[in-house]
């Protein structure tokens, strides 16, 4: 799968989570659950899934993401159906 906002590794509080967005309901599930349902406007899944993994959506997504543990967002993200990993840690290299 080719790496977009929605399908990447984010920086948490303390660890990591990388999600693995592949349809526009689990992209609206994820909206929903970072509290931001307009980031799920029609053809909004069109433009994440095509858009650089570093562009601006992406950018968003690194703001909200560094607000709480890793822990914490998995089991949001779950919770929601959205696919994702983690807590990840690992050193930085």
């Amino acid at each position: 799968m080719k790496a977009s906002p929605g399908n990447r590794e984010y920086h948490c509080s303390s660890g990591r989570i990388r999600l693995a967005v592949q349809t526009e309901e689990q992209w609206h599930s994820l909206a929903v659950c970072l509290g931001r349902p307009e980031l799920a406007y029609e053809g909004a899944w069109e433009a994440v899934r095509d858009s650089p993994p570093d562009g601006g959506i992406a950018r968003v997504l690194e703001e909200m993401f560094a607000e709480d543990p890793a822990h914490v967002w998995a089991k949001r993200l779950q919770a929601r159906g959205v696919p994702c990993e983690g807590p990840i840690f690992r050193e930085e290299t």
